[in-house]
């Protein structure tokens, strides 16, 4: 039975087959909630549905790295965010790239 859940797998969800056995697997879970239903719909990685992505454009992730699958994460990439490779980051962690002026939060200060 397994082996022809395998074979299944492989020809018809190519993708859930390729990262069934690293440390960012796409599950058909994952896939539904991310890509079917909206949670994180613009975020090009498999993500928990708990966790909040903003400004995906100015993220970059290496091979084997999907920040944000554990639960409860906040990743902003208001500025440039690289997560190197094979890096796994735990549940309810915030990476913020962004940053404001000292005497008005509401104008964003520019990188440099």
């Amino acid at each position: 039975m397994k082996k022809i859940y395998l074979i299944i797998l492989q020809l018809f969800f190519k993708r859930f087959y390729e990262t069934r056995l690293t440390a960012a697997p796409i599950t058909f879970k994952t896939y539904v909630l991310q890509k079917i239903l909206g949670f994180n719909r613009k975020v090009y990685w498999p993500v928990h549905f708990t966790t909040v992505v903003t400004h995906v454009n100015n993220i970059k992730i290496g091979i084997g790295t999907a920040p944000g699958l554990s639960h409860g994460c906040y990743i902003q990439g208001g500025g440039k965010i690289y997560i190197g490779d094979y890096t796994i980051i735990g549940p309810n962690v915030g990476i913020i790239s962004a940053n404001h002026e000292l005497y008005d939060n509401k104008k964003k200060k520019k990188a440099k």
